[in-house]
């Protein structure tokens, strides 16, 4: 009985843990244009070092640039497109699932949304 109530409860925090999103873009506003910035911030949980982010980033290099900075809960990232393309809009929701190991949901005002559809919604004009 042990054994089947630990293993009910292994899986329940594993679900609770890949359920919730472990970044937050934090420029989604009412007045938020996406036409309007080339510049995305983003606050990661403690979860991801910013030597794991930088090590992400070392592979977009010529789509974009990543700057972090540490923060109470985590770090802050802020991403900057090198030229203002399609492709390198598009490269920053690549730069978001390698950086967050796979996970495909971004928080954005307090609900999670897939990164594709974020980067639809909030990056690609």
């Amino acid at each position: 009985m042990k054994k089947v109530l630990g293993i009910i409860a292994g899986i329940a925090f594993v679900t609770v843990g890949f359920g919730q999103a472990g970044v937050t873009f934090t420029d989604a506003s009412a007045t938020y244009d996406p036409s309007q910035t080339t510049e995305f911030h983003f606050a990661y949980t403690s979860a991801y070092s910013a030597a794991s982010i930088a090590e992400a980033a070392a592979h977009y290099t010529e789509y974009l640039t990543v700057s972090t900075t540490p923060s109470a809960t985590g770090t802050n990232t802020t991403v900057s497109l090198v030229s203002d393309t399609e492709m390198n809009r598009m490269v920053v929701g690549r730069f978001l699932v390698t950086s967050v190991g796979g996970t495909w949901d971004i928080n954005v005002s307090g609900s999670d949304m897939n990164i594709r559809d974020f980067v639809d919604e909030y990056i690609v004009e």
